[in-house]
């Protein structure tokens, strides 16, 4: 969002979308509020099978969808506002400056709990281990491999994939923006369409497209003065439902153009009753990319701590919630591992030690010295 927050005389904005810019970036943040709080509970996101709950796979994938409508819909603006003076140079600088550090970040965490679960016992050559590592440094471009031969590295964190296509996104703007201006919005964004449509395997980046249009149209009269009347929002609340209803999947052109329009209403300024223009969730959108980066991370980890407590795989979800020691788990986690200890033998099997005890332990400098040198 900083990355747009130039001057509206400096970029030549047109009066209707400088008038109107406020409240729908306004809305825009808390969107993104909205989209990565579901994610923290509900978070299939990656292009599989639908959930047993059409709710949640919705409000996972729905929630990267937007996602990606989000980065389009900005970046698009940004293209059809500067036309030909688009700087990609500043552009890219300031995408690295915005996204590197807490993705280096997000991904050193998922190599330190990957060591760590392994004992930081060598198991591959070094310079196996170093490619590992640098596989995930790169926004993991060149694959997930597991970490040091801990089969579970791309379980710790499930989030990094939807970078990928954000980057690929990124790369190919300038180049289409560039077309844009020479051949006309509309025929680019057919050929775009074409090409999603008979090459892409997983479909998502309709969002993509739909965003771009997103922006496109809500610099339309009709479109800003429907924006935030009731009706607009009975549309908006209609169409989520026909999604969780017909599209549950998300990743289609009918669920994007679905999606697409309760999000250009959004985008255009429609606040769900203000919903989405609250000061907490303004904040949490300026947040929302640091707490989706750690947010799985979190979850693989507690999951542990809850399975060496009750096998999760056993028990139904009411059960698992009811368990008396998941309640427990609301006073403290560290009490609640703590406690575990004195509840299994001595000598547990590897794949039920209490996680935050091995990594704690495995972190020792002595430790990992004597692991390494023997």
């Amino acid at each position: 969002m900083r990355l747009l927050q130039k001057s509206d005389q400096s970029r030549g904005r047109v009066p209707e979308i400088s008038h109107n810019r406020w409240s729908a970036r306004i809305s825009c943040d808390g969107r993104r509020t909205a989209s990565h709080a579901h994610q923290l509970s509900f978070f299939p996101d990656r292009p599989v099978g639908i959930e047993p709950s059409r709710v949640s796979t919705f409000l996972g994938r729905g929630s990267v969808a937007m996602f990606f409508l989000i980065t389009a819909f900005l970046f698009w603006g940004r293209i059809i506002e500067s036309k030909e003076r688009f700087d990609a140079t500043r552009f890219y600088r300031n995408r690295i400056r915005r996204l590197l550090p807490m993705y280096l970040a997000s991904a050193g965490l998922v190599a330190v709990t990957a060591m760590a679960l392994s004992q930081f016992h060598p198991k591959v050559p070094l310079c196996a281990l170093t490619s590992q590592i640098a596989s995930w440094l790169l926004f993991t471009f060149p694959g997930v491999p597991p970490i040091n031969g801990f089969t579970q590295t791309a379980l710790i964190n499930t989030v990094f994939w939807s970078l990928i296509y954000e980057w690929k996104f990124y790369l190919m703007l300038p180049m289409i923006g560039a077309l844009a201006v020479r051949w006309g919005m509309w025929p680019v964004g057919l050929a775009a369409c074409a090409c999603i449509a008979l090459f892409s395997p997983s479909q998502v980046e309709w969002y993509f497209d739909a965003g771009c249009a997103a922006a496109m149209a809500v610099r339309v009269p009709a479109v800003q003065n429907l924006r935030r009347s009731i009706v607009a929002t009975a549309l908006l609340i209609a169409r989520i439902a026909a999604v969780v209803t017909w599209q549950p999947l998300i990743y289609s052109p009918s669920a994007a153009a679905l999606t697409s329009v309760p999000f250009l209403l959004i985008s255009g300024g429609n606040s769900l009753f203000g919903l989405l223009t609250n000061k907490a969730a303004r904040l949490l959108g300026m947040l929302s990319y640091s707490i989706y980066l750690l947010h799985n991370w979190v979850l693989y980890l507690v999951a542990r701590l809850v399975n060496h407590i009750v096998p999760i795989a056993s028990i139904s979800h009411v059960t698992y919630l009811r368990h008396p020691r998941w309640r427990r788990c609301h006073h403290g986690i560290a009490r609640h591992a703590e406690l575990s200890v004195h509840r299994v033998s001595a000598d547990p099997p590897a794949e039920r030690r209490d996680p935050i005890r091995t990594i704690a332990g495995s972190l020792n400098p002595r430790c990992i010295a004597a692991r390494w040198e023997s």
